[in-house]
């Protein structure tokens, strides 16, 4: 026998052991697994020996992105990954029986696993805790600790407060707790490691996440003797105004401009009403138009307090506009009442308005007044028309030489001249009279005239006075308000 022969099948011994040794080492984490399973015992009973005391889950809920945030159905939904740990007193090895083996990976469904409930959830879909493909495994280190990592999206009800919009924060508030055992059984925990600090949301075009916090609590429920084990989440998100700035609240404030701007357009305009009413007809539309961006809101918004006061303030320019212009073109029969020409020549009217009368105003009575000033003004006056002048100097003089004599010869031809001139000297004078009291009504008339302008001049100047005032405190309240918001 050759030596050669002799050590064949010790050879082939050696490489079979040795393969089976290989085996058996790449097969240990499976075969753990596998041991720890078989002996793990029910799943729904909580894995601790001691039953003195709750078992502590802790919980770590970072955001990344919003996925959605619907105002009107008042909804947020987030994409976030979710970190539970705790201690399983029935997952436990010793490594140097296992290869140095310190951690292994167990599927979801062969172990117990905690409840977890997101309270506010309105998606039908996150019952419990949601099984997703790339969190289906537990990590497992040899004293027992469990740690579960896996990416979620919440959708949860968020009450939208939108009394400062475009300029609001919106605060969200995530509840995650057991939905079966009480806080004497399963005590849940925030955690504020490093790890849970870690900021990686990403903001989008609209929201910027301005705070993030987890306040862990106890809360008793009238059905249960014990309380029960919560984390709370609140998200706060502050909305980018600059286009709410741009689309909504620069043309609102352009709008509040023209509303004083309908009170310099003058009053002899026939289009200062109609600018006052395409005024109030923007404004309506405008602030229709602007509801469909806001979210809804059962309270009354800062906006809508700024908005309803400059459609209120149109409103009554519209109305004073029509009241100015029916005094301004009056008829004039009579003058003022009395308290009203008073405020019309108080000295708060006049430094509102000149009250003195204006060079048309004079230039219309110059037209009508004539030279004479009273009932015994010389025939010869401007009253009368040039031909009945003329006869009026000559009447004039011939009642004159009647009156102090002449020759006798003349005396029949005389007397004639004197009843004819006196005829036409009383008749000329009647109608100077009458001439002099057409001018008196006229005057009445523009006296009357006068003050009723003058009168609505002053009505129109408070009226933007009073609009001018309510538009600076009512801009000047909204600025306080966003002021004291943001501090």
């Amino acid at each position: 026998m050759h030596i050669g022969d002799m050590w064949s099948p010790i050879i082939v011994l050696y490489c079979l052991f040795a393969t089976v040794g290989m085996i058996q080492g790449g097969s240990t984490d499976r075969t753990l697994v596998d041991r720890l399973i078989l002996n793990y015992g029910p799943k729904t009973i909580i894995p601790k020996r001691a039953t003195d005391s709750p078992i502590n889950v802790t919980i770590r809920w970072k955001p990344y992105q919003i996925v959605n945030l619907d105002e009107y159905h008042q909804q947020l939904v987030l994409s976030a990954a979710l970190k539970l740990q705790w201690h399983d007193d029935y997952l436990k090895w010793n490594p140097l029986e296992n290869r140095n083996n310190t951690q292994v990976e167990i599927f979801i469904n062969d172990v117990w696993l905690p409840d977890l409930s997101l309270h506010n959830n309105v998606d039908k879909k996150f019952t419990s805790h949601p099984k997703a493909d790339s969190g289906r495994v537990l990590k497992v280190t040899h004293d027992g600790d469990v740690t579960w990592f896996t990416p979620i999206i919440t959708t949860t009800k968020c009450v939208q407060e939108a009394y400062y919009f475009p300029l609001d924060r919106q605060i969200c508030n995530l509840t995650f707790g057991s939905w079966l055992y009480d806080a004497t059984q399963v005590k849940i925990s925030a955690s504020f490691d490093d790890d849970a600090m870690e900021f990686v949301f990403k903001s989008d075009k609209v929201w910027d996440l301005t705070e993030f916090d987890a306040v862990a609590y106890e809360k008793k429920y009238a059905c249960c003797e014990n309380a029960w084990s919560l984390v709370n989440y609140k998200v706060t998100l502050q909305r980018r105004p600059f286009f709410y700035l741009l689309i909504i609240c620069f043309p609102c404030v352009l709008l509040s401009l023209l509303v004083l701007a309908v009170f310099w357009a003058p009053h002899e305009a026939g289009e200062k009403i109609s600018m006052a009413i395409q005024n109030l007809l923007a404004l309506l539309l405008f602030h229709q138009l602007a509801a469909q961006l806001r979210p809804p809101s059962s309270s009354v918004q800062l906006f809508d307090v700024y908005v309803l006061t400059m459609i209120f303030l149109s409103c009554s320019s519209v109305a004073s506009s029509v009241l100015v212009r029916s005094l301004y073109f009056g008829k004039g029969i009579s003058l003022p009442p009395i308290l009203l020409r008073r405020l019309t020549h108080s000295k708060f009217c006049t430094m509102l308005i000149e009250v003195s009368t204006t060079a048309t105003e004079l230039q219309e009575m110059e037209e009508h007044q004539p030279d004479g000033c009273g009932e015994d003004e010389d025939l010869s006056s401007e009253l009368l028309p040039a031909t009945w002048r003329s006869k009026s100097s000559a009447a004039t003089s011939s009642f004159e030489m009647g009156i102090h004599g002449g020759d006798d010869d003349d005396d029949d031809v005389n007397n004639g001249h004197t009843y004819g001139a006196l005829a036409i000297y009383i008749m000329l004078k009647k109608e100077q009279k009458k001439q002099w009291l057409n001018w008196e009504k006229i005057q009445a008339e523009h006296r009357y005239k006068r003050e009723w302008k003058l009168l609505a001049n002053v009505i129109d100047r408070i009226t933007f006075l009073i609009h001018f005032v309510v538009t600076v405190c009512t801009t000047a309240y909204v600025y306080l308000e966003v002021l004291s918001r943001q501090d």
